[in-house]
């Protein structure tokens, strides 16, 4: 089969064509990009690797929830569905309830309240003269060192300081002539080592069934007095046990609060260190009420700021506190935000004395830009 005479020619004509589009300027050839060549293939090859790197770690944190080992195979696809699939796990862990600014259902953040708060909870009936103890939760052993397999069964006046048992008793047994009656219980309840221990009591009276859970009063069940026993944070406590869990001498106040009103929500005590700072006084109040007037605007900035975006931060301002009066404080904010559920953001907010800060900064130079703000103080 012959070609037209002028076929070559064609060939020739389109192969010049070609290489002077290709090498101009005007009309680059589309896939190429400009610039070293060999830099952005080592910027890709550690592109990669990071991405390898992440999903590698994150292949063995699902494979360790999904199948309790490190080790399973799956691909790049697997481990991203899965991945999400337990993230929407935890975001509707709660059914229909709306989660609580600090990310809990409202039954973690009964359990964490339980904790940072020094309380647990028991529960009482009467049987032949004999307060019996039904239940009690482990905090027991934090905070009166006793096991709670050492309290149940057990006669709760057993527990109650000499001198306060006959009153304990009759406040009890009123209760049980009044249920659904509140009252607060004051007395002293013993450790392990002998000595005793200053608690309040909140406690009701309920009827239970034979799994402990309160039944209407028409349904087959017993009375029980359910209490909870919160132990002040007086002096005497403070010396004996605070020193295992923060630093007394440094003044530190610790809370979290939410990003649209500021409002506390919660009150780490395991932190806080400040003289009478309890839940109560801070409780679904601004932050901004315990800053003094002339620093609540720029404080209130700051807030915005960090939260806006996303970043830490830290000022100095003047925080109000009762029993001791304003405290020249610098306040790191840490905001904690969720781009997927906006309503479950919130702030961190730490309030340490300045000197306490300056004395325990583990690097000096990040107070450098402190240093105009601490001369207003002076």
């Amino acid at each position: 089969m012959s070609l037209p005479a002028n076929s070559n020619d064609n060939k020739r004509r389109n192969s010049h064509d070609d290489s002077d589009t290709s090498d101009g300027d005007e009309r680059p050839v589309r896939g190429k990009q400009p610039g070293n060549p060999k830099q952005h293939r080592r910027i890709e090859e550690r592109r990669r690797k990071f991405e390898q790197k992440l999903l590698e770690e994150l292949k063995s944190l699902v494979s360790s929830v999904q199948f309790g080992q490190t080790t399973a195979k799956l691909t790049q696809l697997n481990v991203l569905q899965i991945a999400k699939d337990l993230i929407e796990e935890i975001d509707t862990r709660n059914g229909n309830q709306q989660l609580l600014p600090s990310y809990l259902t409202a039954e973690e953040d009964q359990f964490l309240n339980f904790e940072v708060n020094n309380t647990f909870m028991f529960s009482v009936t009467i049987q032949d003269g004999i307060f019996r103890i039904l239940n009690v939760n482990d905090s027991i052993e934090r905070i009166l060192d006793f096991k709670p397999e050492q309290w149940i069964d057990q006669d709760f006046l057993s527990f109650v300081h000499p001198n306060d048992a006959h009153l304990v008793r009759n406040q009890i047994l009123s209760l049980f002539h009044q249920p659904a009656q509140k009252h607060t219980i004051k007395c002293q309840l013993a450790r392990s080592d002998g000595s005793y221990a200053p608690i309040l009591i909140n406690g009701i009276v309920k009827k239970l069934d034979q799994q402990y859970r309160p039944v209407a009063n028409n349904e087959l069940g017993y009375l029980a007095f359910i209490g909870i026993a919160h132990l002040p944070l007086i002096d005497k406590y403070k010396e004996e046990n605070v020193l295992l869990h923060k630093k007394p001498n440094i003044q530190v106040f610790l809370c979290r609060c939410s990003v649209n009103n500021w409002k506390i929500f919660l009150v780490d005590n395991s932190v806080t260190t400040l003289l009478s700072a309890s839940f109560e006084q801070f409780s679904n109040r601004s932050v901004l009420e315990f800053i003094n007037a002339n620093d609540q605007a720029e404080v209130e900035r700051a807030l915005i700021n960090a939260c806006s975006t996303s970043s830490d931060d830290f000022i100095t301002c003047q925080f109000i506190h009762a029993p001791i009066g304003i405290i020249t404080m610098v306040l790191e904010i840490h905001p904690m935000m969720n781009t997927k559920r906006p309503d479950m953001s919130f702030v961190e907010l730490r309030f340490t004395n300045v000197n306490d800060f300056i004395q325990n900064s583990p690097d000096a130079g990040d107070l450098s830009v402190l240093s105009n703000d601490l001369t207003l103080f002076k």
